[in-house]
């Protein structure tokens, strides 16, 4: 599905209030989300602030938070373990360090910074959140829901918590569960685009597919360029034998996001489906490549090379019998 709560979307989301929140208590600071090319200055004033006073906690944090919304994540840690030793009781930093693990895959150590947060501030939604996400990246889904359930007990309005709840219910194969939750995001924030694609992604499990074509179209709506939206659909319709749609948004997807493994999987079943074996087996191999423990490309390769050769044994029988048939006829 929509991959890593591309979901690190998802997880990116759950982080913004952080991030608004870190800015506010920031010292030499007053600004709210500066825009990209800005946070270099935001380096810049927070270096001022160390240079002045090296033991201003707050300085080394706000630092540290301007190198997240870079994606330099193992200087954001090392900024955040000065914050840390020199204010051990500010839940926010272990949170931002804990994020800054997760982001280089370090779940264990995501997982045990954001307790640490949850343990000196219990009354955060977001660190409940986040907490859930590294319990799922572990593959412990249970546990993320009781998380989720934690983070929206605190804030009936956390859009991103029914989310990534949704997500888990999905996992454990409860689908509906999973679409009611995308449908108390969509009515808390309409413009949702993950919200309506992974909704319409539920509904496709389900069988639903017009409805979940109509929801990864609204996805489309409102983000043109969402490859994930994209091939959902384009599975849907394949689902429904319109297999030239499903090749059109799965070149679509491909040219969006040329890693998506699935999309050139769906698109070859469409052009097999078609009896365009030759272009098919070419999208199985691009699946295998991208995904070389997609098993279902491997049995989708083996039906189309099959395909092929009964298409080339049968024409070439026809061609054979023609021939004969003008020999005889002189």
């Amino acid at each position: 599905m929509n991959t890593k709560r591309t979901f690190a979307t998802v997880i990116l989301a759950a982080m913004a209030s952080c991030a608004m929140a870190h800015c506010a208590h920031a010292s030499n600071a007053d600004v709210n989300a500066p825009e990209n090319h800005e946070y270099q200055e935001e380096i810049a004033k927070s270096n001022r602030a160390i240079l002045a006073n090296p033991e201003d906690a707050k300085a080394y944090a706000h630092r540290g938070w301007a190198l997240e919304q870079l994606g330099q994540y193992r200087k954001e840690i090392d900024d955040f373990n000065i914050a840390i030793k020199l204010d051990p009781k500010n839940a926010r930093d272990f949170l931002h360090r804990g994020w800054a693990f997760g982001q280089l895959g370090q779940y264990e150590k995501e997982l045990d910074d954001c307790t640490k947060a949850t343990v000196l501030d219990p009354k955060d939604a977001a660190a409940w959140l986040i907490r859930g996400s590294a319990y799922g990246e572990l593959g412990q889904y249970e546990k993320e829901l009781d998380d989720c359930n934690t983070s929206i007990g605190l804030d009936p309005k956390y859009e991103q918590a029914y989310c990534n709840r949704a997500w888990d219910f999905e996992k454990l194969g409860q689908y509906q569960r999973g679409i009611d939750d995308y449908t108390q995001a969509i009515n808390i924030n309409p413009k949702n685009s993950v919200a309506f694609c992974n909704r319409g992604w539920a509904h496709g499990k389900l069988g639903h597919l017009q409805k979940g074509i109509n929801d990864c179209s609204a996805a489309i709506s409102l983000n043109p360029n969402y490859a994930w939206a994209y091939k959902h659909r384009g599975w849907m319709y394949g689902s429904l034998g319109q297999f030239q749609k499903e090749i059109d948004d799965s070149t679509i997807a491909i040219n969006l996001d040329a890693k998506i493994a699935d999309a050139y999987r769906h698109r070859g079943f469409a052009k097999a489906k078609l009896g365009n074996f030759e272009s098919a087996i070419d999208d199985y191999w691009k699946a295998i490549f991208s995904d070389p423990a997609d098993m279902n490309a491997y049995d989708l390769l083996l039906r189309a090379q099959l395909g092929q050769f009964e298409q080339v044994f049968v024409n070439g029988t026809k061609d054979i019998n023609h021939f004969l048939n003008q020999v005889i006829g002189q």
